[in-house]
């Protein structure tokens, strides 16, 4: 099945006339809108759309990027609880940081991210890592992330 993207997605960008599998299309693309059929009178009302959305995918694409250099420039402090040191005088954490606790210091500095666009690995010591933060349209961000021993009363 022919079918025009309105929407970027993988390999494919606005505006783009691709054969896909037919399943892929009538039970993916279409129900998402990420693309329609691509009929005689469709691809000729759609080379007037094309235009605007190449220009609005590109304005979300820009404002993206502009939240991933602020992301950046913060840096997240995480305090959580450790038990003794072992042998080799490492301290480990009770558990360990998830997306949750990020996505909660992000909140407080005004970023509105959800935690499934976090991706880290799990976090078991005290010490100072990098995570990514995923924003869509494969635009990412690395922020730095300190988890500290929490002060004892």
């Amino acid at each position: 099945m022919k079918v025009i993207f309105t929407q970027n997605i993988e390999n494919h960008v606005v505006g783009d006339i691709k054969d896909v599998p037919d399943g892929y299309a009538r039970n993916f693309l279409v129900p998402r809108g990420i693309a329609i059929p691509a009929t005689p009178s469709e691809i000729q009302n759609i080379e007037k759309r094309i235009e605007k959305l190449k220009k609005d995918e590109g304005e979300k694409v820009k404002k993206l990027e502009e939240t991933a250099l602020r992301l950046g420039k913060i840096n997240i402090e995480i305090s959580a609880e450790v038990g003794p040191k072992d042998d080799e005088g490492i301290q480990k954490l009770f558990g360990s940081i998830t997306n949750a606790q990020v996505e909660e210091e992000l909140t407080k500095k005004g970023f509105e991210i959800d935690k499934k666009d976090i991706d880290f690995e799990p976090i078991k010591k005290p010490g100072e890592y990098e995570i990514t933060v995923k924003l869509g349209h494969g635009v990412e961000s690395k922020v730095p992330l300190k988890v500290t021993a929490k002060k004892e009363k």
